[in-house]
């Protein structure tokens, strides 16, 4: 199997252009917006930190190596990735856990091991009670990507966006003065906001400001991208993915030209059953293949793989917030005229357009 390339990574923001920015009608909407302003989750699904981590553990067959691992239910029965997790018997929230978060444990734990067989340490963790002992509590922010940040309702949006960026954090919770949960923001519902408020206020062509018309170049520097050839082992490349705290990486063929993306959020087609030791051992494309079928986005025999969505390095801060507005997407792909991948832009970045500039 092709080794995954871990040298690169995504997209950083670069020093910005004080030639061009933000309207001051935008600048104040970002001052004078609060928190508790924004659109409530209702229905908030969540777990105690003491909730199993594991809620059932069977080993199908060592010939074949399959192990069902059941998750705690709730993340697939509300077809979730993350969930806020919560002291037990409060409404008092202590972190997030993410479906990576569970796979970056369970890497821990086998790699605790050492050079023992994966499989032989799985089978021997179970013989230990090692993953019946260990908690939801036990496994927020193991993939490091889900630092724990929050903000007050009376905090400004300003603050919130500084506090993604900084802190590189996909969702922020919105906690009253006792740590009770009110709410929780991610990166992509707050950029829909940024476009809503943008939409309804209008007051003329820069609403934003003239920030919106330069290239996302300007912010998000070209550099190396984590990237996976397409016959690489798809567990290897989730774990290259953890190795380096990343949510996703670009798949590429034998050209290094841009063919798939594999996201965290991909991790659902293992489902409640979390089949780790037979999905996750398929190759990068027969992994991604057997998911768009499945998704009825790729008819079978077909032969080329969905491409990702894609900015250039001349695509403007404006479009590429409609991009990741319209196609609800997490990140875009910055490619060359060879359709190589250099660079990735996520909703965060965008943000981080519209604070600190003068």
């Amino acid at each position: 199997m092709a080794q995954v390339d871990t040298s690169g990574s995504v997209a950083k923001s670069v020093e910005r252009n004080p030639r061009y920015t933000v309207s001051p009608y935008f600048r104040s909407l970002l001052v004078e917006t609060r928190c508790g302003q924004l659109p409530v989750v209702h229905n908030i699904v969540s777990v105690s930190r003491n909730h199993p981590l594991i809620e059932g553990f069977q080993v199908c067959s060592w010939l074949t190596p399959c192990l069902l691992i059941k998750l705690p239910q709730r993340l697939f029965d509300h077809q979730i990735l993350s969930v806020p997790v919560m002291e037990p018997g409060m409404n008092i929230i202590v972190g997030f856990l993410d479906i990576i978060d569970i796979l970056a444990f369970l890497v821990q734990k086998l790699r605790s091991f050492g050079q023992v067989a994966p499989y032989d340490a799985l089978k021997t963790m179970r013989q230990l009670d090692f993953l019946d002992m260990n908690t939801c509590g036990d496994a927020m922010n193991a993939s490091g990507r889900n630092p724990f940040v929050t903000v007050s309702p009376n905090d400004t949006l300003e603050r919130l966006v500084a506090l993604m960026g900084q802190r590189n954090a996909h969702r922020v919770a919105v906690v009253g003065p006792n740590g009770e949960l009110l709410n929780f923001i991610t990166q992509s519902a707050l950029l829909r906001f940024i476009c809503r408020m943008a939409e309804v206020a209008k007051p003329g062509p820069n609403m934003l400001g003239a920030i919106v018309h330069q290239p996302i170049s300007r912010y998000v520097q070209p550099t190396n991208v984590l990237c996976s050839p397409l016959n690489a082992r798809t567990i290897d490349a989730f774990v290259a993915m953890i190795d380096v705290q990343k949510s996703a990486l670009a798949v590429i063929n034998d050209k290094n030209q841009l063919v798939g993306n594999l996201s965290a959020s991909d991790l659902k087609e293992c489902g409640y059953d979390f089949d780790l030791f037979s999905r996750l051992f398929d190759s990068v494309e027969d992994f991604l293949r057997k998911m768009f079928i499945r998704k009825g986005k790729l008819a079978r025999g077909e032969r080329d793989l969905p491409k990702p969505y894609c900015v250039s390095t001349t695509t403007t801060i404006g479009q590429t917030m409609n991009m990741l507005n319209e196609y609800k997407v997490h990140r875009l792909y910055m490619v060359d005229d060879a359709f190589r991948p250099i660079g990735v832009v996520t909703p965060a970045d965008v943000l981080r357009c519209f604070v600190g500039t003068p």
